[in-house]
């Protein structure tokens, strides 16, 4: 089977210098075309350097968590698996406040029934007062049938355009109206006009 020289199969080559610590992401990767062209990708946005702080975060999660001084250098951590490592930390706080809310209602469960029967064997049922009565129901709400009301009314006749044209005076449209005059009213003070 002969190969060319020309066409290779494309691959991606990863530096061995500059990885995560934690997943072994590689920041930096040079894709090898098929031609034998070289392309150098660069995630340096994607990596966090390992300081001390990061390294006291990341071993409170992780016990065995002890970089050299070359990884120190060298690698780091990126945000992704950081991310993680908060997000863990996060978690335990609130694994470990649920378990003393859990607990100190223990100790009060277990307090109030050692002391109850002490104090008075009237006081070992307890009652607490509800905030209905669960013999007061609240009403139904009442459905309004469309419509609510009905009206009858009787149907009235309307005449015919050709008997209210012969009403007017023989034109189509009614005579205007004759202006009247108007009545004036004196009182103290005022004076009113009225027209009718």
């Amino acid at each position: 089977m002969a190969t060319s020289k020309e066409s290779s199969t494309p691959r991606k080559v990863y530096v061995n210098k500059n990885n995560c610590v934690l997943c072994g992401f590689s920041f930096i990767q040079t894709e090898v075309s098929g031609t034998g062209e070289e392309t150098v990708k660069k995630f340096l946005k994607l990596k966090l350097r390992l300081n001390a702080e990061r390294i006291e975060t990341i071993e409170s999660v992780i016990d065995n968590f002890r970089p050299t001084d070359e990884e120190k250098e060298l690698h780091g951590v990126c945000i992704k698996c950081f991310r993680k490592v908060e997000s863990c930390i996060r978690v335990k706080k609130e694994h470990l406040k649920l378990k003393e809310e859990l607990e100190s209602s223990r100790e009060r469960v277990v307090g109030m029934s050692l002391l109850l029967p002490a104090l008075s064997p009237r006081r070992i049922v307890r009652e607490k007062r509800q905030l209905r009565s669960p013999l007061s129901i609240p009403p139904a709400k009442q459905v309004k049938d469309f419509p609510s009301n009905f009206y009858v009314m009787k149907l009235t006749n309307v005449p015919a355009l050709e008997s209210i044209v012969a009403e007017t005076t023989g034109c189509l449209y009614p005579k205007p109206p004759q202006p009247r005059a108007p009545m004036v009213v004196k009182g103290e003070g005022f004076f009113c006009f009225f027209l009718y």
